[in-house]
């Protein structure tokens, strides 16, 4: 075989197993082209070792191009193949929404509720909307119906006892930034690491070590290890969060049974679909 072909069969026969890894593993698309990406450049020193003498006439230009195009149509190819065949791919969720604004459950392709905490829907399983002819204007996901427990929401985890919530989130302090939990609870809040320790509103804290931290009347506890942080808030009355730091994060309502938790951050949306995270969708329809 020409040693160009074999340039080319070789990408190719990377694509299809990073596609097929990608379909298998349900990687999102962005794990999912980094890992062709990967796969693309180390097929060059690849194809090097194994026909080096016998690519000299090629140049390192023509063999980084050849067969760009071709990988990336079979990537995706096999990557949509091995979707279909394990039927795996992004979870759909519907709204009946009656093309009213409001409350509603996340619904299942055939009616069964979403409960909370499912990892796949970031815990969410309820949705407050504002519609204008039938067209989403704004959403905010949620938790409804909760009562005591333990529960996830997108970042963070709420613990509810008693009447009184606390809230944990776990973040590396670099991707403390725009609407990460942490840089929402701690708008306004200075916090910075120097000499590998975390100061925070002018407490530092070691790393290893754990330190009370109070914040606009609201108390954390401040764990900083291998420069990640964790926030445990102190417990804090459910009908009191908005007055707290927790209320620039959560929306809390009393609802008839328990209570209806709303995540403040907007989700993202087009018309009539809701961006719940990279692997699962909302698509909001008439009752």
């Amino acid at each position: 075989m020409d040693p160009k072909n074999k340039v080319f069969s070789l990408k190719i026969a990377l694509a299809i197993i990073v596609g097929m890894v990608s379909g298998i593993l349900n990687l999102s698309p962005a794990e999912g082209l980094s890992l062709y990406v990967l796969a693309f450049f180390l097929s060059v020193p690849m194809s090097l070792k194994a026909w080096g003498s016998k690519l000299g006439d090629m140049g390192l230009t023509k063999i980084y191009r050849e067969g760009a195009g071709s990988s990336f149509l079979a990537l995706l190819m096999f990557w949509i193949i091995s979707l279909n065949l394990l039927g795996g791919g992004p979870t759909i969720l519907f709204v009946k929404a009656h093309n009213n604004s409001g409350i509603y459950n996340l619904e299942f392709r055939n009616g069964t509720l979403a409960p909370p905490n499912l990892t796949g829907l970031s815990g969410y399983n309820c949705v407050n909307l504002t519609l204008s002819n039938s067209k989403v204007e704004a959403a905010y996901l949620g938790l409804c119906g909760v009562d005591e427990g333990k529960y996830l929401m997108r970042d963070v985890f709420l613990l509810i006892k008693g009447g009184s919530l606390s809230i944990q989130a776990n973040s590396s302090v670099y991707d403390v930034k725009d609407d990460n939990a942490i840089a929402v609870l701690l708008k306004g809040v200075n916090m910075s690491v120097k000499e590998g320790s975390l100061v925070i509103n002018g407490v530092k804290v070691e790393d290893g070590s754990s330190s009370k931290v109070a914040i606009n009347g609201t108390k954390f506890s401040v764990y900083f290890k291998n420069y990640r942080v964790i926030l445990l808030s102190q417990e804090i009355n459910l009908d009191e969060v908005d007055s707290s730091p927790v209320g620039n994060l959560l929306n809390v309502v009393r609802a008839k049974r328990g209570y209806d938790i709303f995540d403040k951050r907007p989700a993202k949306f087009k018309e009539k679909t809701i961006r719940i995270n990279d692997r699962a969708y909302v698509i909001v329809k008439g009752g």
